[in-house]
């Protein structure tokens, strides 16, 4: 298994979701947030498949999920996870404890959910008992196009601008069906409006696509 592109930045672990709790609750809206009116919550959720996984010779879709819930009315965060396209349970005691992964999907989906935590804990959207806010990461504006697209369609990603990213950059961004490379093209400060209406890029090219 790869090393993680998420960096644990407040050593959370699965036992602290209890302690989460909503703080600026004025910043729960699209595009960053959906709403579900069915729960009445705004909730950020995603997930990764694993297209090979089989059962019993048989091919099927294995998905495992995310979901972060801000219930109306409840202070509480809730924090959730899920396999086998939403049939099943996903428990892991530590993130990225690779004898608790079964495949690089579940690396993906541990590192976006660490991902979001890490985000609205900065931004004080979410509170855990206890941990103070560290001081904001800075973002910028990725935009690239995917090696293998014919077109070279330029997509727009946000990453941290201490990574210090320049043209012709091979980075590692993610896909529904998994992480994907992009090649650089131009590099922007994030404007503050731009907050949460991009993807992550994780990391740089490592290992993953390079023989």
């Amino acid at each position: 298994m790869r090393k993680p592109f998420v960096n644990n930045k407040y050593k959370l672990t699965p036992a602290d979701f209890k302690n989460l709790h909503v703080g600026d609750r004025s910043k729960l809206g699209e595009p960053l947030f959906h709403r579900n009116e069915v729960i009445h919550a705004w909730m950020v959720s995603g997930g990764y498949n694993q297209f090979k996984a089989m059962i019993g010779g048989i091919p099927y879709k294995n998905r495992t999920e995310f979901f972060i819930i801000f219930s109306d009315g409840k202070d509480t965060v809730r924090v959730s996870f899920s396999s086998k396209d939403g049939m099943c349970g996903y428990e892991f005691s530590e993130f990225f404890k690779e004898d608790e992964m079964d495949a690089e999907h579940d690396l993906l989906t541990q590192e976006e959910c660490l991902y979001y935590l890490n985000l609205f804990l900065d931004r004080g959207i979410i509170t855990l008992d206890g941990v103070k806010p560290k001081k904001p990461d800075v973002y910028v504006l990725i935009y690239g196009s995917h090696p293998e697209d014919e077109k070279q369609r330029v997509y727009t990603w946000m990453a941290k601008a201490s990574s210090n990213y320049a043209v012709g950059d091979n980075l590692v961004v993610m896909t529904g069906r998994g992480p994907s490379s992009i090649v650089v093209s131009k590099v922007e400060i994030m404007p503050d409006n731009a907050f949460g209406k991009h993807k992550p890029v994780f990391g740089r090219l490592k290992g993953i696509f390079e023989k």
